[in-house]
């Protein structure tokens, strides 16, 4: 396990200094774990330079505020979830076996500290330039996803009439996963995905039905 960066120093690092990337990715990593826990919202400066024992003015130099923050937080986890879906979509396998490895492993995701930056919708506070690239990788996400509906159709895997609707019925599933899920219990993370992708691929109903 390596240690953790040595904070107050007469000359703080520059942006070109190994030791500089070593402490952002450690602001970082705080960072994400305090919106993991807290929201967008409920996280502030102060609140991190606690959490990392600097002062405020140490953390403004390694980072230009909280909005640069996320921005950077939630990019890594978007370019993260499309490298890790496209992946899957590259792979072999039918349609509705990629559908499942992308929805257990996404699922897992959102469950982790940066992922949960993908669950946040847009805070009021963020720049229009920041809210349109992360809607663009959204959408190149998206893309990929329809694109595994489309294979599963043509092998015969999966039957979807409604792409769009489908696609946001799957992953705002998933999404709501942070609102309930609490590690610990009787199953694993892995193990809940695994259930949850069973249920959303194959319903509720009996044969009954």
């Amino acid at each position: 396990m390596s240690e953790a960066p040595t904070w107050e120093k007469r000359r703080p690092g520059r942006p070109r200094d190994p030791e500089f990337a070593e402490k952002r990715e450690a602001i970082l990593a705080a960072a994400a774990a305090l919106m993991a826990r807290h929201g967008y919202d409920g996280m502030s400066l102060g609140d991190l330079a606690e959490a990392l024992k600097v002062s405020k003015p140490t953390l403004y130099h390694y980072v230009g505020g909280k909005e640069q923050l996320f921005a950077e937080i939630v990019e890594r986890s978007q370019r993260a979830t499309i490298d890790f879906i496209k992946g899957v979509a590259e792979a072999g396998g039918t349609g509705a076996a990629k559908l499942r490895r992308i929805l257990v492993g996404y699922m897992q995701i959102v469950n982790s500290d940066f992922g949960t930056s993908l669950t946040f919708i847009g805070p009021a506070v963020l720049g229009p330039e920041t809210l349109a690239a992360i809607q663009t990788r959204a959408q190149e996400a998206n893309a990929l996803i329809l694109r595994v509906f489309e294979e599963g159709a043509a092998d015969g895997t999966l039957a979807i009439e409604e792409p769009a609707i489908t696609l946001q019925t799957l992953f705002g599933a998933l999404n709501w996963t942070r609102n309930w899920y609490r590690p610990g219990g009787r199953l694993s993370l892995r193990e809940v995905a695994e259930r949850q992708a069973d249920i959303l691929l194959a319903g509720v109903k009996g044969p009954a039905a």
